[in-house]
């Protein structure tokens, strides 16, 4: 929370809280970090990691997320993206898509034996009602390369 101030009070547009290990180590959401930060900060608030169901959709919403990112929720339940999006407007969806440059195709690696190209998951994700689709370019890397669509 201190660290978003920081960030807040240096006139960030946008803060993004993306737990990205919490699916695959089966952690809960911080509602409460959301929450506080919330309070605390006034620029948009986009939060991700975890995200299982409507219901987690609608917490974050409720502690305060401007935005919600759904990475392994979007590929073990693709309807989630539609269904989110019908309930609380596509302008609060993003889905994250961890991908890596495999010969030509940017393949996305969410779940094991669920690899499918990156660009066309985006694509199926925005026809599908999220806003957004971010793509880290180089997934397993130690610099992200993070693109937006």
């Amino acid at each position: 929370v201190k660290q978003a101030q920081i960030y807040d009070k240096q006139g960030a547009d946008e803060l993004c809280f993306l737990d990205i290990t919490a699916s695959s180590d089966k952690r809960n959401i911080l509602f409460n970090v959301v929450k506080k930060t919330a309070q605390k900060c006034f620029m948009p608030l986009t939060v991700g990691g975890g995200v299982r169901s409507i219901n987690d959709i609608r917490k974050l919403l409720l502690c305060g997320a401007d935005k919600v990112s759904i990475n392994t929720a979007a590929i073990r339940n693709p309807n989630l993206v539609k269904k989110s999006s019908n309930k609380f407007g596509n302008q609060c969806i993003v889905v994250a898509i961890d991908a890596k440059k495999v010969k030509k195709n940017n393949i996305f690696f969410g779940i094991k034996g669920k690899n499918k190209d990156g660009n066309k998951f985006a694509n199926e994700a925005i026809n599908k009602g999220a806003s957004v689709a971010i793509i880290d370019k180089n997934y397993g890397k130690k610099n992200s390369n993070y693109q937006q669509m």
